[in-house]
Protein backbone atom coordinates (compact mmCIF):
# COMPACT_ATOMS: atom_id res chain seq x y z
CA UNK A 1 0.00 0.00 0.00
CA UNK A 2 1.07 3.51 -1.13
CA UNK A 3 0.49 6.48 1.07
CA UNK A 4 -1.12 9.22 -0.74
CA UNK A 5 -1.11 12.56 1.17
CA UNK A 6 -4.18 14.95 0.99
CA UNK A 7 -4.51 18.25 2.16
CA UNK A 8 -8.30 18.30 3.53
CA UNK A 9 -10.63 16.07 4.18
CA UNK A 10 -14.50 17.34 4.48
CA UNK A 11 -16.97 15.42 6.45
CA UNK A 12 -20.75 16.79 5.78
CA UNK A 13 -23.55 15.94 7.29
CA UNK A 14 -26.16 15.03 4.31
CA UNK A 15 -25.91 17.25 1.41
CA UNK A 16 -27.13 17.34 -1.82
CA UNK A 17 -24.94 16.89 -4.58
CA UNK A 18 -24.65 20.58 -5.95
CA UNK A 19 -23.70 21.16 -2.16
CA UNK A 20 -21.07 18.51 -1.90
CA UNK A 21 -19.88 20.03 -5.15
CA UNK A 22 -19.50 23.79 -3.76
CA UNK A 23 -17.91 22.44 -0.62
CA UNK A 24 -15.74 19.78 -2.57
CA UNK A 25 -14.42 22.95 -4.50
CA UNK A 26 -13.33 20.77 -7.39
CA UNK A 27 -10.29 23.08 -8.38
CA UNK A 28 -8.53 21.57 -5.48
CA UNK A 29 -7.39 17.80 -6.17
CA UNK A 30 -6.02 17.85 -2.86
CA UNK A 31 -9.72 17.89 -0.92
CA UNK A 32 -12.06 14.96 -0.79
CA UNK A 33 -15.39 14.88 0.35
CA UNK A 34 -17.22 12.40 2.69
CA UNK A 35 -21.01 12.69 3.09
CA UNK A 36 -21.73 10.95 5.83
CA UNK A 37 -25.81 11.86 7.06
CA UNK A 38 -26.69 8.30 7.94
CA UNK A 39 -24.76 8.65 11.42
CA UNK A 40 -21.37 7.62 12.52
CA UNK A 41 -21.31 4.04 12.07
CA UNK A 42 -21.08 5.10 8.27
CA UNK A 43 -17.94 8.24 9.60
CA UNK A 44 -16.40 5.04 10.89
CA UNK A 45 -16.39 3.11 7.33
CA UNK A 46 -15.48 5.53 4.94
CA UNK A 47 -12.35 6.50 7.72
CA UNK A 48 -11.62 3.40 7.90
CA UNK A 49 -11.73 2.77 4.19
CA UNK A 50 -9.45 6.04 3.67
CA UNK A 51 -6.62 4.40 5.97
CA UNK A 52 -6.71 1.23 4.26
CA UNK A 53 -6.04 2.94 1.28
CA UNK A 54 -3.46 4.87 2.51
CA UNK A 55 -4.56 8.29 2.19
CA UNK A 56 -3.17 10.39 5.01
CA UNK A 57 -4.63 14.09 5.89
CA UNK A 58 -3.09 17.42 6.81
CA UNK A 59 -6.71 19.07 7.77
CA UNK A 60 -10.08 17.51 8.83
CA UNK A 61 -13.58 19.86 8.59
CA UNK A 62 -16.74 18.42 10.57
CA UNK A 63 -19.52 20.46 9.13
CA UNK A 64 -22.84 19.67 10.57
CA UNK A 65 -25.79 20.70 14.08
CA UNK A 66 -23.70 21.39 16.90
CA UNK A 67 -24.76 22.29 20.06
CA UNK A 68 -22.60 22.11 23.67
CA UNK A 69 -20.34 19.54 23.27
CA UNK A 70 -22.13 17.92 20.30
CA UNK A 71 -22.62 17.53 16.19
CA UNK A 72 -25.04 16.04 14.39
CA UNK A 73 -24.44 13.58 11.53
CA UNK A 74 -27.57 12.05 9.96
CA UNK A 75 -30.06 11.51 13.28
CA UNK A 76 -27.08 10.70 15.43
CA UNK A 77 -24.96 12.94 17.96
CA UNK A 78 -21.41 12.24 18.55
CA UNK A 79 -20.38 13.48 21.86
CA UNK A 80 -17.45 12.96 24.10
CA UNK A 81 -18.42 9.65 24.76
CA UNK A 82 -18.86 8.99 21.53
CA UNK A 83 -15.27 9.92 20.53
CA UNK A 84 -14.24 7.59 23.20
CA UNK A 85 -16.07 4.26 22.54
CA UNK A 86 -15.94 4.21 18.81
CA UNK A 87 -12.84 6.08 17.79
CA UNK A 88 -10.50 6.16 20.50
CA UNK A 89 -7.30 3.66 20.06
CA UNK A 90 -9.40 2.39 16.78
CA UNK A 91 -6.73 3.34 14.66
CA UNK A 92 -7.95 6.64 13.34
CA UNK A 93 -5.34 8.85 14.15
CA UNK A 94 -3.49 7.07 11.36
CA UNK A 95 -5.57 8.83 8.83
CA UNK A 96 -3.78 12.35 10.20
CA UNK A 97 -0.48 13.74 9.52
CA UNK A 98 1.94 15.03 12.18
CA UNK A 99 0.45 18.23 13.44
CA UNK A 100 -2.93 18.01 11.76
CA UNK A 101 -5.88 20.77 11.88
CA UNK A 102 -9.60 19.37 12.37
CA UNK A 103 -12.30 22.20 13.00
CA UNK A 104 -15.48 21.17 13.92
CA UNK A 105 -18.12 23.44 11.88
CA UNK A 106 -21.28 23.46 14.01
CA UNK A 107 -22.72 25.47 16.16
CA UNK A 108 -21.51 26.05 19.95
CA UNK A 109 -19.55 22.85 19.78
CA UNK A 110 -17.07 24.18 21.73
CA UNK A 111 -19.47 25.13 24.45
CA UNK A 112 -19.16 24.84 28.12
CA UNK A 113 -17.54 21.72 30.00
CA UNK A 114 -19.18 19.58 27.78
CA UNK A 115 -17.36 21.37 24.64
CA UNK A 116 -13.86 21.09 26.32
CA UNK A 117 -14.28 17.58 26.90
CA UNK A 118 -15.61 16.84 23.49
CA UNK A 119 -12.59 18.48 22.05
CA UNK A 120 -10.08 16.48 24.23
CA UNK A 121 -11.95 13.35 23.13
CA UNK A 122 -11.93 14.42 19.66
CA UNK A 123 -7.86 15.07 19.89
CA UNK A 124 -6.77 12.15 21.35
CA UNK A 125 -9.20 9.74 18.84
CA UNK A 126 -8.08 11.54 16.08
CA UNK A 127 -4.70 12.96 16.45
CA UNK A 128 -2.99 10.90 19.22
CA UNK A 129 -0.57 9.34 17.17
CA UNK A 130 1.04 12.01 15.46
CA UNK A 131 -0.31 15.27 17.07
CA UNK A 132 -2.25 17.94 16.10
CA UNK A 133 -5.30 20.30 17.15
CA UNK A 134 -9.48 19.97 17.51
CA UNK A 135 -11.00 22.89 17.11
CA UNK A 136 -14.21 24.54 17.64
CA UNK A 137 -16.34 27.36 18.40
CA UNK A 138 -18.76 28.46 21.29
CA UNK A 139 -21.27 30.37 19.35
CA UNK A 140 -24.30 29.71 17.05
CA UNK A 141 -23.23 30.32 13.62
CA UNK A 142 -24.96 31.86 10.29
CA UNK A 143 -24.89 30.05 7.16
CA UNK A 144 -24.03 32.68 4.12
CA UNK A 145 -24.59 30.82 1.08
CA UNK A 146 -22.23 33.28 -1.23
CA UNK A 147 -19.32 32.44 0.94
CA UNK A 148 -20.44 28.70 1.57
CA UNK A 149 -19.72 28.40 5.06
CA UNK A 150 -20.36 29.05 8.62
CA UNK A 151 -19.12 32.12 10.17
CA UNK A 152 -19.28 33.20 13.69
CA UNK A 153 -19.71 36.76 14.24
CA UNK A 154 -19.04 36.73 18.42
CA UNK A 155 -18.20 33.98 20.37
CA UNK A 156 -14.96 32.69 21.12
CA UNK A 157 -12.87 29.76 19.92
CA UNK A 158 -11.63 26.79 21.64
CA UNK A 159 -8.74 24.44 20.67
CA UNK A 160 -7.13 21.16 22.17
CA UNK A 161 -3.84 20.50 21.32
CA UNK A 162 -2.59 16.25 21.58
CA UNK A 163 1.02 15.82 21.84
CA UNK A 164 2.63 13.56 19.49
CA UNK A 165 2.45 9.38 21.36
CA UNK A 166 1.82 11.21 24.65
CA UNK A 167 -1.55 11.77 26.42
CA UNK A 168 -0.65 15.29 27.13
CA UNK A 169 -2.87 17.88 26.05
CA UNK A 170 -2.29 21.71 25.98
CA UNK A 171 -5.62 24.18 25.95
CA UNK A 172 -6.52 27.42 24.42
CA UNK A 173 -8.85 30.10 24.51
CA UNK A 174 -8.61 32.52 20.91
CA UNK A 175 -5.11 31.16 20.82
CA UNK A 176 -4.17 32.08 24.08
CA UNK A 177 -3.09 28.92 26.64
CA UNK A 178 -4.94 29.00 29.31
CA UNK A 179 -4.99 26.46 32.39
CA UNK A 180 -7.74 24.01 32.22
CA UNK A 181 -8.62 22.39 35.64
CA UNK A 182 -11.73 20.21 36.42
CA UNK A 183 -12.13 18.51 33.91
CA UNK A 184 -10.85 14.56 33.26
CA UNK A 185 -7.77 14.50 31.40
CA UNK A 186 -7.58 10.50 31.16
CA UNK A 187 -11.03 8.51 29.49
CA UNK A 188 -13.34 7.25 32.25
Amino acid sequence: MSEQTKYRLLIINDVTSRQTRWFAREKEENSLVLNVGEGHARMRAEMQSLIQQGIRFQNAIFTGHGNKGVILFGKEWINRDTWYTQFYNKGFDNLFLPSAMIYFAGCRVAGGSKGWGFLEAAARSLMGLNGGTAQAWTSLGFYTPFRNHVSHVWGDTRQVKVLPRQDGLLFYENWQMIKKDGYPVRPT
